[in-house]
């Protein structure tokens, strides 16, 4: 499309299609770790950040918000409970190698409330973490994983870095179904996770999202079969 524009001294040309084919890509846009009020990408970013899309969480093939994103931060930890009592009610994940009390995680951009039970024992004793696992991989849109400390602008609480986990605010729906089994056939696992968004009034966006999870028993401490 041609247009003609006044200028002093006559009329110039604009073609808008060659703006259109020119204009600049943005890249990802990122929020967690900006102190002003404009949004910048990754790429101008002065601390690494990582974004890892629900996409990729759900086709990771795991159970759990902690597992799937293990899988793709390197500087994620997700150890295996070095005990049970309270230690083992709320898995702890860890970034570079501190405390899980030195993680703030976020959900669009707010504090997570951190569980109510206190490790006393394993690498993260005396901390609270927050716990992952009770928010749906099929509710989340994106997380953005900020993988350097940022004490002064959160506080002590970030100081081996933040997740911020942004949650879907579109309409329709998905269904994702995970099932699998131990490599000696038993501890079955099964999970079904659901999602759907419903318009509210003009503007608003209301997203429900359901995960449901199922585990067999199993006693390593039985025989072994063999015998």
């Amino acid at each position: 499309m041609q247009l003609d524009i006044p200028v002093a001294g006559g009329l110039t040309s604009f073609n808008l299609e060659a703006a259109e084919t020119s204009s600049p890509t943005l890249n990802t846009v990122v929020v967690t770790g900006n102190r002003g009020t404009e949004q910048r990408t990754v790429t101008t970013s002065p601390t690494p950040i990582d974004v890892v899309t629900g996409e990729q969480l759900r086709a990771v093939g795991k159970p759990s918000l902690l597992e799937a994103l293990s899988k793709f931060i390197p500087s994620f930890n997700l150890p295996d409970r070095a005990g049970w009592d309270a230690s083992g009610v709320v898995r702890s994940a860890t970034l570079r190698g501190l405390t899980a009390s030195h993680v703030l995680v976020l959900v669009n951009g707010k504090r997570r409330h951190t569980s109510a039970t206190l490790n006393i024992n394993g690498i993260n004793s005396g901390a609270a973490p927050s716990d992952l696992d009770l928010i749906p991989v099929a509710s989340i849109d994106h997380i953005e994983v900020l993988r350097d400390g940022a004490a002064a602008q959160y506080g002590s609480d970030a100081i081996s870095g933040v997740i911020n986990i942004i949650l879907k605010q579109t309409t329709g729906g998905s269904s994702d179904t995970i099932l699998g089994q131990n490599y000696d056939g038993k501890r079955g696992t099964g999970q079904e996770a659901l999602n759907y968004g419903f318009e509210v009034g003009e503007a608003g966006v209301l997203n429900l999202s359901l995960d449901t999870r199922y585990q067999e028993r199993d006693n390593k401490a039985g025989s072994n079969g063999y015998s």
